[in-house]
């Protein structure tokens, strides 16, 4: 891990300079505090940081469903140093298949529901955590800004995500996937570009860190949205879809980018 010495950044020299921290978690700790003051300067200026009709989700909506997880790993103990998919319902309809396609990876995935960024970090310990990954694959925010919150917000309750799971496991590799527009869920399309923008960026500046797009795929040579790769929601993907995403996935969790 990369770390920084106080001493490096122009402060004198004596007890100060054997004060080492993590170079990640410095940048983590300094972007939170920049967020929360643009935030209140937002405020200050009488703009809504946040779209009209927000709500905030309670936290411990889907106890049901991750105490079905425990039940779970009681009559199948798991290993560290797997990978962990964790996130929203996308991940979640395809549970069964993640777990079987990244076989050769450990793969357990622990999506749930309609989660929100909030409600993952709510669950952290339970979800992620306790399985010592050494790869987290992350999926979620469509549906925080479906509860009305901007891609910025997304981007801090993800950046707190970042924060606490390195603090706990400094080596994992974590590797976020782009928001990608549901047909139902165009309209928010500029928020979600704004979120992704704004994590793709983080990844330049925070170890361990990686950015997996999956938004170009979901369009043809034409540059026509593939709305045939969803259920009749229009909401969930297909079979297509997740055809179209998990070699993209692959290809980055392996780091094999070239083909």
């Amino acid at each position: 891990m990369l770390y920084i010495q106080w001493s490096h950044l122009g402060r004198p020299d004596g007890l100060l300079s054997f004060f080492r921290v993590p170079a990640s978690t410095l940048v983590i700790q300094s972007l939170l505090v920049f967020d929360t003051i643009f935030e209140f300067t937002m405020r200050l200026w009488g703009t809504d940081p946040e779209l009209p009709g927000s709500v905030d989700q309670p936290l411990d909506r889907f106890e049901e469903e991750i105490r079905s997880f425990e039940a779970s790993d009681s009559k199948r103990p798991r290993f560290p140093g797997g990978t962990v998919f964790i996130g929203s319902s996308t991940f979640a309809h395809a549970a069964s298949r993640i777990e079987s396609e990244f076989a050769d990876m450990n793969a357990i995935c622990r999506a749930f529901g309609g989660s929100t960024i909030p409600e993952i970090n709510h669950y952290l310990t339970r979800v992620v955590l306790k399985y010592q990954p050494a790869r987290i694959c992350f999926y979620a925010g469509t549906n925080d800004i479906a509860d009305g919150h901007r891609g910025r917000r997304v981007y801090r309750d993800f950046l707190a995500f970042v924060k606490s799971t390195q603090t706990a496991l400094p080596q994992v590799e974590i590797f976020f996937v782009s928001m990608s527009a549901a047909p139902s869920r165009l309209q928010w399309v500029h928020q979600y570009i704004v979120g992704n923008r704004l994590v793709r960026y983080l990844t330049c500046c925070v170890n361990n860190l990686h950015y997996i797009d999956v938004v170009p795929v979901m369009y043809d040579e034409q540059g026509n949205f593939h709305g045939d790769w969803f259920l009749e929601d229009q909401l969930h993907m297909n079979s297509h879809g997740y055809d179209a995403w998990f070699p993209i996935i692959r290809r980055s969790l392996t780091g094999d980018m070239q083909n």
